[in-house]
This record gives C-alpha cells, structure tokens and sequence, in this order.
C-alpha cells in the first residue's frame, strides 16, 4: 500500500472531531476516516503513534494543515497499532 498523508487523532467523540478538524484544518480534499481503533485509552495511543511516526521519518511539515500530519500507509499504522495491543474497530474500514 502506498504512503499518503495522515491525520492522527484520538477522540471520546469521532463526530464531534471531525467537525472541529473539518474547520480548523484547511485542506484542499474532503477529510476521509480511514481506520478507527478502539482502546481504553485513546489519547494514551494518540501520543505514542505520532511519536512512532515521528521517528521513522514520517511526519510532514504542512503550510495550512496544522501540524499532525504524516507520509504513511495504513499498513504501517496497522502495524504500531497491533504492536501496542489495539485492533481497529469491526466496522472502521
């Protein structure tokens, strides 16, 4: 799989995070859900995936988009997320 830039968030309420980052995030394309995972903890996962990334090489400077964004594929956050224990959600494809 390809790598694509990602947003990674944790939220009590994905709605409600998409619309904030719907107005806080001025990208060109629609904001797509690619996964959802589901743990005890998410803002505890939310920490340690970017900081992952960050370390493989994979976070990108955006001019508009904040500063969360990372060159990647789902593969690969799949894989830190399995390493950490967390499966994505039955329904989060």
């Amino acid at each position: 799989q390809r790598d694509m830039k990602m947003k990674i968030g944790a939220s009590t309420s994905m709605l409600r995070r998409l619309e904030t980052q719907r107005r806080h995030t001025e990208v060109p394309e629609d904001l797509v859900v690619l996964r959802i995972y589901s743990c005890p903890d998410p803002f505890d996962a939310e920490s340690h995936i970017p900081a992952i990334l960050t370390l493989c090489g994979k976070h990108v400077e955006s001019l508009t988009g904040g500063t969360e964004w990372y060159e990647t594929s789902l593969v690969t956050v799949d894989a830190i997320c399995r390493a950490m224990g967390i499966e994505p959600s039955p329904n989060a494809t």
